[in-house]
């Protein structure tokens, strides 16, 4: 797998549409120290509910952003031979559900993925935080394993996301402030 892809960077596009990190968490909840800290190395640091998010916050299109951060990795190239069947996991998160829907196995998909197959099974497995672990990348990178288009990975697994509605943006915003205005 080409690991040298060109990062890609949030707080261009922010300054672009004109948009501070406080509004990105005012409509997602993501805190702006977090914000702050995936904006330089967005593609490698933001998780996959993170990205999705920022992304629905931005209002661009997802196969668009997607493309931008991921556009460039190239999957290996690996002969059936190449890779050992495993078997699946019978209690499974939905990143492993994904995958268990269209495996040849995990093994298969980690490598040609450039994933490390305890990786996924790690993620694949029961009690993992899925929010938390699974990165953008990893899931860009197994849609593509499996031939599938990114765009419907993201939304099979965090269509159920929205926005925060206007009356708890207008609560983190005073609270923000708040919390400004007390460490000054």
């Amino acid at each position: 797998m080409d690991n040298n892809f060109e990062e890609l960077q949030l707080t261009p596009i922010l300054i672009q549409l004109n948009i501070g990190q406080v509004d990105i968490y005012y409509r997602t909840g993501i805190k702006p120290n977090r914000i702050s800290k995936i904006s330089k190395e967005f593609s490698s640091k933001a998780t996959a509910e993170e990205f999705y998010l920022i992304n629905l916050a931005l209002g661009h299109d997802l196969g668009d952003m997607l493309d931008r951060a991921f556009g460039s990795l190239k999957l290996n190239k690996l002969s059936v031979e190449e890779v050992r069947l495993a078997a699946t996991s019978k209690k499974l998160t939905p990143y492993g559900k994904y995958l268990s829907d269209n495996l040849p196995t995990k093994r298969y998909v980690a490598a040609i993925a450039g994933l490390s197959p305890s990786r996924v099974s790690n993620l694949s497995g029961e009690g993992t935080k899925i929010k938390s672990s699974l990165s953008a990348r990893e899931l860009y990178l197994t849609a593509k394993a499996l031939n599938h288009n990114p765009v419907d990975a993201f939304l099979k697994l965090f269509s159920y996301l929205r926005l925060n509605d206007e009356k708890v943006q207008e609560k983190l915003k005073t609270e923000y402030q708040a919390q400004k205005r007390s460490s000054r």
